[in-house]
């Protein structure tokens, strides 16, 4: 067997691991670092050995590995102003990780390790089925196991909303495009019902926004089958819309009820809860970011000009969060919180990144790159307009090597 079948073979099997076992932390981060160990193993070898190919980069992947390589470098200017790092290196954490994917990205696309479209698929139809079955059996048969009364299962709330919704969004994608329609369906309505566990109405909503959109793709490239896809609309929101009233009923906390309550207090001016915080953090981003538009502000440095910034936003919860000490709190907006924290430059890198990913997927001859990664990426875009999936530990590993994982899938289109 040559060296690039067991390249292949090893690949296939860490891609498995990786989807399996996501549901568990911390799964994700450890199979990340395997999985760059593995890859560098192969270059060096493959380099001294020639028993195997290297390839040389295109445009593309240059471009996304280059975004990569800035968005960690984006978080260095802020960090370097103000003596900020005296206050430790936890800024610097989840920005390093993004030199992990960026290692992660060149090697695979070095090296080309290829994983059947098949058997990507299945798996992500497997890891579907996976968080809906761990939801039904904390949410339904050992309520004990709850959080607070919402679904955390065996990762976090955030990042079990996040990774069942972005597998949800997939799943239906590929029910919608590929055979098998019932098993893809299937695990997608399945691990939505993981989505509305974790009472993440952000998350929740960026799966309905997610497949309107794909909705709309389909039926504008597909008109012959516009009934068919209009039934399968049908009966996916009505699947939607059991689920939520069955799993809300079901839940020990009320979410509609604490819903109405906060919508309540922000008619009345408070906007201190989660929804309200969502409505004016803004003005605290853009506060932070007209007094340093550039390279944004560090979490020191936010401290210092807490007064500032509060009087800029007129929203004095900076100076609240400020009376702990450094402000390392996010602005529930991927875009609002890299423009805070990194300034243009980090907005600047996070526009490339996007762009070098979706040119990546929307050039791709391969359907299963363009199904799945689209639907990833319109979910993270969503999801980003209430939370920091790009800023999150989990929620970033997983969503960037699943749309890595998709670059070296073998295309039978």
């Amino acid at each position: 067997m040559s060296s690039n079948k067991y390249l292949n073979i090893f690949f296939t099997f860490i891609v498995g691991l990786f989807l399996l076992t996501s549901a568990f932390r911390p799964s994700v981060q450890i199979v990340s670092i395997i999985l760059a160990l593995f890859l560098l193993y192969y270059y060096f070898y493959f380099k001294a050995t020639k028993k195997g190919n290297i390839f040389s980069l295109n445009k593309n992947e240059k471009l996304l590995s280059i975004s990569l390589v800035l968005m960690f470098a984006s978080i260095l200017p802020p960090l370097l102003t103000n003596n900020s790092l005296s206050v430790g290196f936890r800024e610097l954490d989840i920005p390093s990780k993004y030199l992990l994917f960026a290692l992660i990205a060149l090697l695979l696309f070095k090296l080309k390790p290829r994983i059947s479209s098949d058997i990507l698929m299945y798996l992500i139809g497997i890891s579907g089925f996976i968080f809906g079955l761990i939801a039904i059996f904390h949410i339904f048969i050992f309520p004990q196991m709850l959080y607070h009364g919402r679904f955390t299962g065996y990762s976090g709330i955030n990042e079990l909303g996040f990774m069942c919704g972005v597998i949800s969004v997939i799943n239906i994608s590929l029910a919608l495009y590929r055979k098998n329609k019932l098993f893809f369906l299937s695990a997608g309505l399945l691990s939505f019902i993981g989505v509305v566990g974790t009472g993440l109405r952000g998350s929740v909503l960026a799966v309905f926004c997610s497949l309107f959109v794909i909705f709309l793709v389909y039926c504008f490239y597909n008109r012959s089958l516009l009934v068919f896809a209009m039934k399968t609309l049908i009966f996916i929101a009505i699947s939607f819309f059991v689920i939520s009233y069955v799993v809300y009923d079901s839940l020990p906390t009320d979410r509609i009820s604490y819903t109405k309550d906060e919508l309540d207090s922000i008619s009345k001016g408070d906007y201190n809860t989660s929804i309200g915080l969502r409505l004016v953090m803004y003005k605290e981003a853009l506060a932070i970011f007209s007094l340093s538009p550039i390279i944004g502000m560090s979490a020191k440095s936010q401290h210092d000009n807490a007064e500032k910034i509060a009087n800029i936003s007129g929203f004095d919860h900076i100076i609240e969060a400020a009376k702990s000490g450094p402000v390392f709190g996010k602005k529930h907006n991927d875009m609002l919180n890299i423009l805070a924290t990194r300034g243009l430059i980090g907005f600047a890198s996070l526009v490339l990144f996007y762009f070098a990913m979706t040119k990546m997927i929307l050039l791709s001859n391969n359907s299963s790159i363009r199904i799945v990664g689209g639907g990833g990426i319109l979910y993270c875009l969503f999801a980003g307009l209430s939370g920091d999936p790009l800023s999150g530990h989990t929620e970033s590993t997983f969503l960037l090597l699943l749309l890595l994982f998709i670059f070296n899938t073998e295309s039978y289109d």
